[in-house]
């Protein structure tokens, strides 16, 4: 299973006590009322360059922080998604609580975001170790995020709760997040299966002409056959095979229209071949599960009428 290891990221604090300048410290970020100051909460962004944007499957997302402040009745941090992107990662043009970029300002001051938490962690509480790594799971974050992982970082009660956080500039106490993910097996055999199509339509196949009526269309077709058997009513088994004919299903295009193949159809490769039901089946059927090519079964002809 692969697995990302993301140590690069910035974070910006906000300040209800300054609410119109960014506030940056180089080395912690603090959240909730601390005692003698006002509310803090931190904007973070981390990228998640190298982890694929589709058919992912995200197995685990965990986000180690060092935290190194609590307020003595611990509490809850909550992660929530923003809803706006920012400018500026906490120098001079940086957010402040209550602007996002210079001279525009946040809907709801304290930082644009999603009502609910997509992932909380309790906080630890008393005299702390350092380091003091605080697990969060963030596999729903990571999972909605198409771009960097951004969220607003903030403590569930700011009137009681505190705490503090080393970041990205605090050398061996930097923050990492680790992602286990798989790419859709589904999606593996699908690119696998279009580039065998590919490959096919590219090196295996020739132009015929297919006729419907008065009208025709040239488009580039392999040889196959099919095999049947089928009884008679002695029950005598019989054996015979169709030629059949693969083309791409987006090439059988009659008279501005994509169509499928009819009984009584024409290709003409040489010798004219009718397309016809076989045994009790279609006059065709699709070669792959993604219906990119079509399987027309014919049978030689001796006349064009």
């Amino acid at each position: 299973m692969p697995e990302l290891v993301i140590t690069t990221g910035e974070v910006t604090e906000l300040y209800r006590g300054v609410p119109d300048g960014p506030i940056y410290d180089p080395d912690t970020v603090h959240l909730g009322n601390i005692p003698t100051q006002d509310v803090w909460r931190g904007l973070w962004r981390m990228p998640l360059t190298g982890l694929p944007t589709t058919n992912r499957i995200i197995e685990s997302a965990i986000l180690r922080l060092n935290q190194y402040q609590t307020s003595p009745i611990g509490g809850e941090v909550e992660l929530r998604l923003t809803t706006r992107p920012w400018v500026g990662n906490g120098h001079a043009d940086a957010p402040s609580w209550n602007f996002y970029a210079p001279g525009k300002r946040w809907a709801s001051p304290g930082g644009d975001s999603l009502p609910a938490p997509v992932a909380t962690a309790t906080l630890m509480t008393g005299v702390l170790p350092v380091p003091a790594p605080l697990e969060i799971d963030v596999a729903a974050l990571v999972e909605a995020s198409t771009g960097d992982l951004a969220f607003l970082m903030r403590v569930e009660d700011e009137v009681n709760d505190y705490a503090g956080f080393t970041h990205f500039n605090t050398p061996d106490l930097v923050p990492t997040l680790t992602i286990n993910y798989e790419v859709d097996a589904t999606d593996k055999l699908r690119k696998g299966r279009n580039w065998l199509s590919q490959k096919r339509h590219a090196h295996m196949t020739h132009l015929v002409t297919y006729v419907r009526g008065g009208q025709s269309v040239q488009l580039r077709a392999t040889v196959g056959r099919t095999p049947w058997e089928q009884s008679d009513d002695h029950g005598v088994i019989n054996r015979f095979e169709s030629r059949d004919f693969l083309v791409r299903a987006a090439d059988l295009v009659i008279g501005s229209t994509l169509t499928t193949p009819q009984p009584g159809d024409l290709i003409l490769d040489g010798d004219a071949y009718e397309v016809m039901a076989v045994a009790g089946q279609q006059c065709w059927r699709y070669s792959d599960p993604d219906r990119l090519t079509l399987r027309i079964h014919t049978k030689m002809r001796s006349s064009i009428e």
